[in-house]
């Protein structure tokens, strides 16, 4: 894909949005992760756009247009770094679903005046198991079903 005219009247260049990435894999839109780059949505989307196609490009054996290059390493940390997100936000999910995150943790530690051994005592609530966000997750993730 040539670059566009937007593209050459960027003064930054992919690899200096390092910003975006980050937010990205926040899980910040594009639209809000560019805006805290300073850069236009569209550009960003652009930049993102011209590195997928041409890391797409190369695994299928086509050539390469040298001036996307640049854009190949940041589209694809910005790819990695969704993806982790959309993991962790998964993760979180199945935490809420199964009743896994916890609320509240206390250890006590005293010395038992019988055996004079240290004695630990720990006691954990958890968030009562949500089973709607489970049910949200198996909607999107089996939705034919």
């Amino acid at each position: 894909m040539p670059a566009t005219k937007a593209d050459q009247r960027s003064r930054r260049h992919p690899r200096w949005s390092a910003i975006s990435v980050v937010f990205l894999g926040i899980g910040v839109s594009v639209g809000d992760a560019a805006a805290a780059d300073g850069i236009a949505r569209g550009t960003l989307s652009r930049w993102l756009a011209r590195g997928r196609d041409a890391a797409e490009d190369r695994e299928d054996g086509e050539q390469v247009i040298p001036s996307d290059d640049p854009y190949v390493e940041p589209s694809m940390r910005a790819s990695q770094a969704r993806a982790r997100m959309a993991l962790r936000a998964v993760k979180g999910i199945m935490d809420a679903g199964m009743g896994r995150i916890v609320l509240q943790e206390q250890v006590r530690t005293w010395i038992d005046p019988d055996m004079g051994a240290e004695v630990t005592q720990r006691q954990t609530r958890y968030l009562r198991a949500q089973w709607r966000a489970l049910a949200w997750w198996l909607a999107r993730t089996y939705p034919e079903d």
